[in-house]
């Protein structure tokens, strides 16, 4: 044997012997304890410290574009405020329409009647000033559309919310003040034409007019296109309250965890990597690492669990080695990726085999592995 196998041979072994001391070392070779890298979206102060990406389609995408393509890029395409934002679940969504059909003529007449009476009264008060009239007019009509009308429906709104956990006083309060927007632009077209008849003398009837244009069936529609439409969160304001609450946090850092595994239903990240953000005026840069992490503690914990429920033995032989380093792997993640996932496959005796490239989500084994993406961060370690 030559030289330079002799040396490969003993590197070999004194390798195999540390990786035997360091499992020593950290398990006494008794059972695995909890791991403490598991995905929480709160702090115990109930602070933000992630996000789920799968709340925002279009820019999860390209999180996982960007995982396939090796982190081509040290420095991530700017994210810009009010570009990816989520939509409202269409669970919820069939839930507002059933409030909206409780909308009731009764109330939206006297509704009409109260705008109406403000309408007058800006006549009354500017005769000849249309301006002023339709500057007085349409706040006051704001308020009552919003105090009458608007928050009662909203207020309905906010268990659901808030069980599906969209909702606090923030998104009620945003909720509110664009559907008051959405009635008054409603209205401000026949408010406008009203003043401007009675300014140059005619007689009108400003109830008559608004009852034209605010009937039931209008303002149930109008209801109903505004939440089709509606987005409640914004990743940018989400990603900004994370950097606060890191500023408050002790010893924290960002980190982008994708793909999980769920165990006595809490969930960890099969993959991380960490990575830095940079706020401009309106937009936040994103730098990660030059080494992606395999959560081996948490794995090799589950394995663990499962061979006791199973009865079974053996253990993972993809995690040995903890760090996946970037420049190794050329322009496809995927590739080094992979074995992993298929070890996961067979190991838990999955039905599906789990393309991470194709970012395939095993529904059939749900219990056993979730492909989820998230954003977050969590204390070093």
């Amino acid at each position: 044997m030559s030289k330079a196998n002799n040396q490969s041979a003993t590197l070999l072994f004194i390798k195999e012997v540390a990786m035997y001391f360091m499992d020593f070392l950290e398990t006494d070779f008794h059972k695995r304890r909890l791991p403490k890298r598991s995905i929480q979206l709160r702090s115990k102060d109930n602070l933000l410290v992630g996000l789920n990406l799968n709340k925002y389609p279009s820019f999860n995408r390209l999180i996982w574009e960007l995982i396939i393509r090796n982190f081509e890029s040290s420095k991530f395409g700017s994210l810009q405020k009010g570009v990816y934002r989520a939509d409202i679940p269409r669970n919820l969504v069939d839930v507002i329409k059933i409030q909206v059909e409780k909308i009731t003529e009764e109330r939206l007449s006297g509704v009409i009647d109260k705008v109406a009476e403000r309408v007058q009264e800006a006549v009354a008060l500017f005769p000849k000033d249309y301006e002023q009239a339709m500057n007085y007019a349409t706040d006051k009509a704001s308020g009552i559309l919003k105090e009458h009308l608007i928050i009662p429906f909203v207020e309905k709104l906010e268990q659901p919310l808030e069980t599906l956990s969209l909702g606090d006083e923030n998104i009620a309060y945003l909720m509110e003040e664009e559907l008051t927007a959405v009635f008054v632009q409603l209205i401000e077209g026949t408010i406008s034409e009203t003043l401007k008849h009675a300014i140059a003398g005619e007689d009108v009837e400003a109830r008559d007019n608004l009852s034209v244009v605010i009937q039931t069936d209008e303002a149930k529609g109008a209801v109903n296109s505004f939440f089709e439409s509606f987005q409640v969160f914004d990743i940018y304001n989400e990603v900004y309250e994370m950097s606060r609450n890191k500023a408050i946090l002790d010893k924290q850092e960002f980190y982008l965890y994708f793909c999980d595994i769920t165990c006595d239903r809490v969930k960890y990240p099969i993959f991380y990597i960490p990575f830095a953000i940079e706020k401009f005026e309106n937009s936040f840069t994103f730098e990660f690492d030059s080494q992606l992490y395999i959560n081996k503690k948490a794995l090799e914990y589950i394995a663990q669990q499962y061979n006791e429920q199973r009865r079974k033995f053996g253990s993972l032989k993809t995690v040995g080695e903890r760090i996946v380093y970037l420049a190794e792997h050329g322009d496809n993640l995927g590739n080094a990726l992979q074995p992993l996932l298929d070890e996961l496959t067979d190991f838990f005796e999955l039905d599906k085999r789990i393309d991470v490239n194709q970012r395939y989500h095993s529904g059939g084994q749900r219990a056993i592995y979730e492909n989820h993406e998230f954003l977050l961060f969590r204390p070093l370690r």
